[in-house]
């Protein structure tokens, strides 16, 4: 079912659940069926996959489908008549056409400032797709393919810092530094890099990502608070791994691993508890498992960037000064601490006393609230 209504309800944080105002976990849920459009598949669906794109001067969400057919099906909204219906996707994305086989997984990825996108696409035959596309012209710029022996399970396509800094004479130069995933049922995973400018030439293999039964989900993400994104690996053999690099454009590691009582599907890192940490989502085959960071450790963290008590520099001027408190109304018995540490100013939210493990840090440009009682 594909929601009737305007796109963004699927765009994130703020948007409303399923296109229904209001509605939240614990909202009008029960309108969620009213809102909803049944659209009849003569296809097996696949992945319902969506992306932003330009459509005259105004951003649109459009929804892909990958099928059996095999193809990748585009449902966009009709305004007039506020619901989505199928439209040719070539005339959106050319370079969804002519599959060789079933598209296990999808990933579209807006270049940031270029108006392009790299366009990554695994199939059930091996078969490795990735584009490079021009989103104004709807032009395929280049585009480069691979055949590996066993189902794609997942690709992905993210930012890898380079070995070498991308030339910065040369406006022409495309942009630089976006690497590829790629997981395989069957195979080890890899990861190609900086695809702009060396294609699927750069191979850098995952070590020991194929001793744990096939790899059927994937995450890049930052889960230790380096600034480095790791990747996150969930086997059917019941483990998460995880993989860093050794520096820029050195080979990856394994960092560390975690069992679980059944094959993991799926990973998500997100704020689930809305405490301002995210959290690491796995679901397995037999139930969701959710894990958190250490307040402690994340606590540490904070003092070590703020410059605060066991970092250097705290007290002497260097680190955080304490100018100012309040108490928001309704909150209970907190303290918002203003700490200044040019540029720029953070507030630090004291949620129990004296304890620097429960503090969190949101940064402000703004001066502080005009009723905080400075000291």
């Amino acid at each position: 079912m594909l929601p009737v209504g305007p796109a963004p309800w699927l765009r994130g944080p703020g948007s409303s659940l399923c296109g229904v105002p209001g509605a939240t976990p614990h909202g009008p849920c029960r309108l969620l069926p009213e809102s909803c459009l049944n659209l009849e598949l003569r296809f097996t669906p696949f992945q319902l996959y969506h992306a932003e794109v330009c459509v005259g001067d105004q951003p649109e969400t459009v929804f892909l489908l990958s099928g059996n057919d095999p193809c990748i099906h585009l449902y966009k909204e009709n305004e007039g008549l506020h619901q989505f219906e199928e439209q040719p996707v070539e005339d959106l994305f050319p370079e969804l056409q002519e599959l060789p086989s079933n598209v296990l997984w999808l990933d579209v990825c807006n270049l940031p400032g270029s108006g392009q996108r790299l366009t990554a696409l695994g199939c059930q035959s091996g078969y490795v797709r990735v584009a490079w596309v021009d989103q104004t012209s709807r032009v395929v710029l280049q585009s480069w393919s691979i055949q590996q022996d066993g189902p794609i399970s997942r690709v992905l396509v993210f930012p890898l810092p380079l070995q070498e800094p991308a030339p910065s004479g040369d406006t022409e130069d495309p942009p630089q530094g976006y690497s590829v995933l790629v997981s395989s049922t069957m195979e080890l995973t890899v990861v190609y890099r900086d695809v702009l400018r060396q294609g699927l030439g750069d191979q850098l293999v995952l070590p020991g990502s194929d001793q744990h039964d096939s790899v059927l989900c994937a995450l890049v993400t930052d889960v230790d608070f380096d600034g480095a994104q790791e990747i996150l690996l969930g086997t059917y053999g019941q483990e998460l791994l995880c993989y860093k690099p050794r520096g820029p454009g050195a080979e990856f590691q394994l960092r560390w691993r975690r069992s679980f009582p059944s094959p993991l599907l799926s990973l998500l890192y997100a704020d689930l508890t809305g405490d301002g940490l995210r959290e690491l989502a796995v679901v397995c085959l037999k139930g969701l498992h959710v894990l958190q960071h250490s307040l402690t450790q994340t606590a540490q963290h904070l003092l070590e960037r703020l410059g605060g008590p066991g970092a250097p520099g705290w007290g002497d001027g260097a680190g955080v000064t304490p100018v100012g408190s309040w108490e928001p109304e309704g909150s209970g018995p907190r303290d918002l601490t203003l700490c200044r540490r040019p540029p720029p100013l953070a507030f630090l939210e004291q949620r129990g006393p004296q304890r620097l493990d429960s503090w969190v840090l949101s940064p402000r440009t703004s001066p502080p609230p005009a009723d905080v009682n400075a000291h």
